[in-house]
C-alpha cells in the first residue's frame, strides 16, 4: 500500500484513540484511567497490530479497535505493576496510585481491563475467536511473567532459564500478540499468524535485553533516568545472574552493599568480566532470530523491509 509507514499508522491510531476515551464520568474513575495515556509513548504495540494487518492484505482500519485494546491492556498492566513495585514515577510523572491513591488505581486499572475486552470484541466476527484466544493466552502469560519477576530474588535451579521465561512473558508475548492479532484480522492463516507472533516474541526478548544494557551502560542524558537502576534495586537481570556464576564471592559481597555503592562497584565488576559486551552480543543474537523468523511470515523481502527496519531501530536504540 502506498500509505504504508509506521508514522502513518501511529497517526491513525492516535486519532482513533482520542476519539474513543475509556470514559468520562465519574471523573474519579476515568481521570486516573486516562492518566498514563496522556503521558505519550511510542505506541509500538498498536502500530505493529495495524502494520501486520496491512501486510497480510487487510484493511488496517478493521484492526483499530484491537490495536486500542492492546494498548489499553498494556496501560492496565502498567497501573498495576506500578502499585506492586511501589513506583512513584513513570515517564517522569507521578504514577496513578501516587496521585490518586492505591484504591482508585486498582479500580481504574480494572476499568481499563474491561475496556480492553470491550474493544477487542469489536474485531471482525470471522476471526473473533482466535483473536480472543490469542489475547487470553497473552494475558495469562503476562501475569505469570509478573509473578516470576516478583520471585526473581529467590534462588532458582536454572536462574538464566527462569530469567528468559520471565522476560518472554512480561515483554515478548505482548508484542507477539499484537502482531498475531493484526495478522489474523488481515486474513492470515493461523500458521502464518503464529510466525508473526514468534517474530514479536523474539524481538521482545531482544528489546528487553537491550533495555537491561541501557539501564547499566546507557547515557543518563539520553535515557532520562539515573544509570544503574536495576543494580540499585537488586534486580536479578542476566548481568547479575552471569556475575554470580562467574564470581559468587564478588556477587554476594556486592548485594550486601548500600545501593549507591552497589551501583558504582557493580558497574565496575560487570565491565571487568566483559558482561557489558556479552549482553550486547546476546541481544544481537535474539534480534537475528527475530529477523530470520520473518522468512516464515509469507512476506517477501520488500514487504518485510518495514518490519526489519523497525526491529533494528528498536534494538539499536540509545534511549
Amino acid at each position: 500500500m502506498n500509505e504504508f509507514s509506521f508514522d502513518f499508522f501511529r497517526a491513525e491510531f492516535e486519532r482513533y484513540r482520542v476519539d474513543h476515551p475509556v470514559g468520562t464520568a465519574p471523573k474519579g474513575l476515568y481521570d486516573p484511567a486516562m492518566h498514563l495515556f496522556g503521558l505519550g509513548g511510542k505506541r509500538q504495540r498498536p502500530v505493529l497490530t495495524l502494520a501486520a494487518c496491512a501486510l497480510c492484505g487487510g484493511d488496517y482500519r478493521k484492526a483499530l479497535p484491537a490495536a486500542l485494546a492492546i494498548e489499553t491492556f498494556h496501560t492496565f498492566s502498567l497501573v498495576h505493576d506500578d502499585i506492586m513495585d511501589a513506583a512513584p514515577l513513570r515517564r517522569g510523572q507521578p504514577t496513578v496510585h501516587a496521585q490518586w491513591g492505591i484504591a482508585s488505581a486498582i479500580l481504574s486499572g480494572d476499568a481499563l481491563l474491561v475496556e480492553a475486552y470491550r474493544l477487542l470484541a469489536l474485531s471482525p466476527e470471522s476471526v473473533l475467536k482466535p483473536v480472543l484466544d490469542s489475547f487470553n493466552q497473552m494475558g495469562r502469560r503476562l501475569c505469570e511473567g509478573q509473578q516470576l519477576d516478583m520471585d526473581s530474588e529467590a534462588d532458582a535451579i536454572d536462574a538464566e532459564k527462569a530469567y528468559f521465561d520471565m522476560i518472554e512473558a512480561k515483554t515478548g508475548v505482548l508484542i507477539g500478540c499484537a502482531l498475531e492479532i493484526g495478522a489474523l484480522i488481515g486474513g492470515a492463516s493461523p500458521e502464518r499468524a503464529s510466525a508473526f507472533k514468534a517474530f514479536g516474541i523474539e524481538l521482545g526478548i531482544a528489546f528487553q535485553l537491550m533495555d537491561d544494557w541501557l539501564d547499566c551502560f546507557g547515557s543518563q542524558d539520553l535515557i532520562g533516568k539515573e544509570i544503574g537502576g536495576d543494580l540499585r534495586e537488586g534486580k536479578r537481570t542476566w548481568l547479575m545472574i552471569q556475575l554470580e556464576a562467574l564470581s559468587p564471592e564478588s556477587y554476594h559481597a556486592l548485594i550486601r552493599l548500600e545501593s549507591a555503592e552497589r551501583v558504582e562497584k557493580g558497574l565496575e565488576l560487570l565491565r571487568a568480566y566483559h558482561l557489558d559486551s556479552g549482553l550486547r552480543l546476546l541481544a544481537e543474537d535474539w534480534l537475528k532470530l527475530a529477523l530470520n523468523r520473518l522468512d516464515q511470515t509469507g512476506l517477501d523481502a520488500l514487504q518485510s523491509a518495514p518490519l526489519r527496519e523497525f526491529a533494528l531501530q528498536l534494538v539499536h536504540r540509545s534511549r
